[in-house]
């Protein structure tokens, strides 16, 4: 049995420190990405391409990013619960933030096949410089 928890703290080890190989080594081919729709880089991701493609127009929009895991838990078979912390600086409005957000992951065979988080998108589009309405 995989200690789910603790594999996605290895993945955001590695994503943090710009090792993409090694983090997209850790999701399955298939992998299933859902961001919030009302960011400007929301929607649903398919396969490692998809994830990559996510990553990367996510990053547009940050000078950097931190990603900080409060809890980390197992949440039944091929299942982990993560709650932590976004934050990072805006590339548009040079703003510092720190937002709450949740994932869900599920794996199969030891790799993330599917993750869905929420965040305080509000806040995060704050930081942007955007409203709502101007991410759709």
């Amino acid at each position: 049995m995989s200690d789910y928890a603790q594999l996605v703290r290895t993945f955001y080890e590695f994503y943090v420190a710009g090792d993409s190989v090694a983090a997209m080594d850790m999701l399955s081919t298939d992998v299933v990405w859902r961001a919030p729709d009302c960011l400007p880089y929301g929607g649903v991701y398919h396969g490692r391409e998809g994830v990559a493609t996510y990553a990367v127009t996510a990053a547009g929009h940050y000078d950097f990013v931190t990603i900080d895991i409060d809890e980390a838990v197992e949440a039944g078979p091929e299942r982990a619960i993560v709650i932590g912390k976004f934050g990072g600086r805006t590339k548009n409005t040079q703003t510092d933030f720190k937002v709450p957000f949740c994932q869900i992951w599920t794996f199969r065979d030891g790799q993330g096949s599917a993750l869905e988080y929420w965040n305080d998108s509000g806040a995060v589009l704050r930081a942007l410089g955007m409203t709502h309405a101007a991410a759709a």
